[in-house]
């Protein structure tokens, strides 16, 4: 009789941790953005200063799907951002993967930089200084 009731109260105990687990993992959320197209649904995009950011797609610079984000372009004080517009859920961690580039055809003139930022999705980044735009 001892028996039973615990392997009954080992059997409620996973059980109980496999709801837990399960519902960590349906509750985690994938974000994926290639910017290869014309469109960037749920990104908003911030010319700070000079003439960018735009996807390199929606004006035939690149092929549809073959596309890039750029933020900014090959001249001086330029300053621009773009964001993920939506809120993320990070109660089970975050991770953060992302590949850029920095291109240049003139290897003298190499001045750039890139900054991943996280806030809160309630406010505005701008408005409320989370990101500050001003000219390099």
């Amino acid at each position: 009789m001892q028996t039973i009731k615990v392997n009954i109260l080992v059997v409620i105990s996973m059980v109980l941790m496999l709801l837990v687990f399960a519902h960590d993992a349906q509750s985690q959320t994938y974000l994926s953005e290639s910017f290869t197209g014309t469109t960037a649904p749920d990104w908003t995009l911030v010319n700070a200063a000079g003439d960018g950011p735009f996807l390199t797609a929606s004006d035939s610079t690149d092929p549809d799907g073959d596309g890039w984000l750029r933020l900014t372009s090959q001249t001086t004080n330029q300053n621009s951002l773009a964001y993920y517009n939506q809120p993320i859920t990070t109660n089970a961690g975050l991770i953060i993967e992302f590949d850029f580039v920095l291109w240049t055809p003139d290897r003298n003139n190499i001045a750039d930089g890139i900054a991943v930022v996280l806030f809160d999705a309630a406010a505005d980044p701008v408005a409320a200084g989370i990101i500050v735009v001003r000219g390099a």
